[in-house]
């Protein structure tokens, strides 16, 4: 055998191994997606798509690579598919083939969709000629059938089914088109069809039958369909809930068979509920008869009967061409309607009976912890009525089972869960309603567990003589709320010292985001113990004194007399807890902050102690991530925009100065005067009258050092600067600090570190000397504000573009910032907490930064340093 032949030879050997071995790894169970010659990763069932939503991003299913379907997909038999997690870089190309029955049920997790995200800032990948049939996509918030965020693009897909988000931002096809710090890309939709239904349940705002929110800079979304029902609270349009002021829908056509919004709502429109100025919305329509129930706004669209939906002339005279991707349907006597021609075979009628007149239909709901009975009741004149309730989890179903009972009742229910209904009636003629939705609640059931849990002490007015308790129990029986309190150094038993009798309120609670769904009751206590030592360590208990159930011994220590003492204090920032990573995540902050200031003299939240401050499954992960320091101190609450007054109370039962605002408030400690104000409160008159009582207060009470704390930040390095209510505030706090000579003003809200001296907007230019890594400015002439970053894991922002012109008091391209963490096109992704240490001569704030690993937050990426260092010496 000569040497050409031998080698030959060897390759037909080598070939023959290759396929053997494929065989075998088939046969063994290997899943993956198989990468053809020319590169790409080729799937052709159910079993290799779970694989690469299980494996993205390894060797196997990289995060960059070229993927292709094969064939049509059935998922019916993955009961719950794995969201496509990360950020898919890469082609992903459906080659006109379908995944049938996807169902994705993540009421927890938010960017949901078969992709979490596509593309980043920098990698413009696509998502094309697919086709999602009669999906089920349940997620948080920022859901969509093909992506929850689009960074890059999705062009010619179909999707038929439900999207279903429990809070803000959900799209038929995507949730949003997100706003891009230091954009290389541009997200774009178009060429793709949407019938789904977009249902979100909570009390937020964005959803539309395309994409809830288009932010992007120059985000595209054109020549698209949306038919589906949306169904929203705020900001809800029949394409697009929101639109920014450099986003782009062009020759879109919203022919929706029904648009709902909430009575109040301020933003709904039959094409975009809510388009900033400036935004293009053009070359756009919208079914007339498809109006919300909500109050509509122009949307720059233009509304057209059912007829002009039927004729080809109408489409191309709105820019639209067929013979490429779109192709004509003609129905009898010339009429028709475009269609996706890669998916003819896919129902793309439009359904236009909604326009009709309706058959009233009433409904009547009844539920206990285990079943839930609906009765209807017909306004229809025509006798003979018959009806129809049935379950809808999955969306409409396609067929009605009529009965002539009007009550149907359903047994066998989980307590305090939330069940979605459909109901339609029928009259003696034939005619039929439309299918209308309800969400009907099973009762909780009341638990018996007497623990006092969620303990805290908060300050008072005077925290160097009293002190005021919260705490929490599941069992709604207790009524004898009790706190015990001795002084460490006496050598009694906690139950025979000084006792003070409070007071508990029951309530139905939340534990999930949905804010309709009541699925506990607890009882929360608090109590005010006067006549205490200034300066001095206690030792307490809370519990019951009927039952005898009480707390563990906790402590806490009271102000100083004396304007002297030095002392100091922890500041920390939009913690905002969530799921279980986070309470690991703020455990390992709060650890931190006890090795380098083991005895805090308290602690001060600026706002955003959870993700949903109606949450009480959030907020029992707050007490747990935070137990060893909330143990060790008293707790100086604010109000953050994500904290609810009600439920915020619950928790810390702080004093409140204003008549109908709580958390506005003053308190001395050592040489500071301590004001607290609610950025909450900002509209009408509420902003004045805070202001008034800051003038009378500080004209009383003020000290060597005179702090203000409050939860939005005036001057942040990021994108909330140009925020209405910011520029508000900003115009209206800004002055007086510098008029009334504050010297800090410590915030939140951004998440992003940022410090600066500001006067009349600009920066100060305060000279300062630097040691050991420390700038010290002496008796600086202007306000000190500081943004904390956050002590979580939610988000971080980058800064924005902003006209500073059309602003109140604040220079151009940040001028006014001394040092900030975040850039356009980065922003440092670390938790961050804040040591205060206070004497009468100086006031030093040392800023720490460490970033742990995602995946085990017990695990470091960036180890604890020192940020930022500074000093006011007077």
């Amino acid at each position: 055998m000569g040497k050409r032949e031998h080698k030959t030879g060897l390759a037909c050997m080598f070939t023959c191994v290759l396929f053997l071995s494929g065989l075998l790894a088939h046969a063994s169970g290997n899943e993956a997606p198989v990468r053809n010659a020319a590169g790409v990763y080729e799937i052709a069932d159910g079993r290799q798509l779970v694989y690469l939503s299980r494996h993205f991003g390894s060797a196997e299913c990289p995060a960059d690579g070229h993927y292709a379907l094969t064939a049509d997909i059935d998922l019916s038999g993955t009961e719950n598919f794995t969201p496509i997690r990360g950020n898919f870089l890469g082609r992903f190309d459906g080659r006109f083939h379908a995944i049938r029955n996807l169902t994705i049920l993540q009421p927890d997790m938010a960017t949901v969709g078969l992709f979490g995200n596509v593309g980043n800032a920098v990698t413009q990948a696509v998502v094309e000629n697919l086709a999602l049939v009669d999906v089920y996509v349940l997620g948080r918030n920022t859901v969509g059938a093909i992506a929850g965020a689009l960074y890059g693009t999705v062009r010619n897909c179909y999707v038929s089914g439900e999207v279903h988000a429990l809070m803000h931002c959900a799209g038929g096809i995507v949730g949003r088109l997100p706003e891009i710090a230091g954009q290389r890309v541009t997200p774009l939709m178009r060429d793709c069809f949407s019938s789904a239904a977009v249902i979100c349940e909570g009390e937020a705002d964005s959803q539309g039958g395309l994409s809830g929110r288009l932010l992007s800079d120059n985000g595209v979304i054109e020549r698209c369909i949306s038919s589906g029902e949306v169904v929203g609270r705020n900001k809800t349009g029949g394409l697009v809930g929101q639109v920014s002021r450099t986003g782009h829908v062009r020759c879109c056509m919203a022919v929706n068979r029904s648009l709902e919004a909430a009575p109040d709502s301020r933003s709904v429109g039959g094409a975009v509920g809510q388009a900033e100025p400036g935004a293009e919305i053009c070359r756009t329509a919208v079914w007339e008869a498809s109006g919300p129930r909500g109050k509509t706004v122009s949307d720059g669209a233009t509304a057209v009967s059912s007829a002009s939906f039927a004729e080809r002339g109408f489409y191309e005279n709105f820019g639209w061409h067929f013979g490429g991707l779109w192709s004509w349907r003609e129905t009898a006597f010339g009429k028709g309607y475009p269609v996706l021609a890669g998916f003819a075979r896919f129902p793309f009628g439009y359904d236009f009976s909604w326009g009709e007149p309706q058959i009233p239909v009433h409904v009547r709901t009844r539920s206990d912890t285990s079943c839930v009975t609906l009765r209807l009741e017909s306004g229809s004149e025509e006798s003979g009525i018959a009806y129809c309730v049935m379950r809808a989890d999955r969306g409409l179903p396609a067929l009605a089972v009529w009965s002539a009972e009007p009550e149907a009742r359903f047994d066998g229910l989980e307590p305090a869960t939330a069940y979605p209904f459909c109901y339609k009636v029928k009259d003696r003629t034939g005619r039929e309603s439309r299918w209308y939705r309800i969400t009907v609640n099973t009762r909780y059931r009341v638990s018996t567990d007497k623990t006092p849990r969620n303990v805290a002490a908060v300050t008072t007015s005077d925290p160097s003589v009293s002190l005021s308790f919260g705490w929490t129990t599941y069992d709604t029986t207790l009524t004898a709320s009790t706190v015990w309190i001795v002084p460490e150094r006496d050598s009694v038993r906690l139950p025979d010292c000084l006792q003070r009798r409070g007071t508990g309120r029951t309530e139905a609670v939340r534990g999930t985001v949905n804010k309709r769904l009541y699925d506990g009751a607890r009882t929360f206590h608090r109590a005010t113990v006067g006549g205490l030592v200034p300066g001095t360590r206690y030792l307490y208990r809370v519990g019951d004194a009927e039952s005898g159930i009480v707390s563990p011994v906790h402590s806490v220590t009271t102000a100083p007399a004396s304007r002297e003492e030095g002392f100091g204090f922890v500041y920390v920032a939009d913690l905002q807890v969530d799921n279980p990573l986070s309470v690991q995540a703020v455990r390992r902050t709060y650890g931190n902050i006890l090795e380098r200031m083991p005895e805090p003299a308290f602690l001060y939240l600026a706002g955003d102690m959870t993700e949903n401050g109606y949450n009480y499954t959030q907020w029992d992960r707050f007490f747990e991530a935070g137990d060893t320091l909330l143990r060790n101190c008293f707790v100086v609450p604010v109000q953050g925009n994500h904290d609810s007054d009600g439920d915020l109370a619950n928790h810390f039962p702080a004093v409140s100065s204003v008549e109908g605002m709580p958390f506005v408030y003053s308190f001395d400690y050592g040489c500071v005067h301590f004001i607290v104000l609610n950025t909450q409160y900002w509209e009408g008159t509420c902003l004045d009258r805070q202001i008034a009582w800051m003038e009378r207060d500080l004209a009383e009470k003020r000290r060597r050092w005179n702090i203000v704390l409050l939860h939005k930040a005036l001057y942040a390095a990021t994108d909330h600067v140009d925020d209405e209510d910011i520029d508000f505030l900003r115009g209206k706090l800004a002055p007086r600090f510098e008029e009334w000579g504050i010297d800090a003003v410590l915030m939140g809200h951004d998440h992003s570190f940022t410090r600066s001296f500001v006067r009349n907007g600009r920066n100060a230019r305060v000279p300062f000397l630097g040691e050991n890594g420390r700038q010290v400015f002496r008796s600086p002439s202007a306000p000190l504000y500081v943004v904390n970053g956050t002590g979580g894991i939610s988000k971080w922002y980058h800064k924005i573009l902003y006209d500073a012109s059309a602003l109140t008091r604040v220079s151009s391209g940040y001028e006014f910032a001394d040092k900030t963490s975040a850039g356009y096109d980065r922003s440092l992704r670390e938790q961050s907490f804040t040591l205060v240490d206070v004497t009468p001569r100086a006031l030093t704030l040392e800023t720490w930064s460490f970033r742990c690993d995602g995946n085990d937050p017990e695990r470091y990426v960036v180890a604890p340093y020192l940020f930022d260092s500074i000093q006011i010496v007077k």
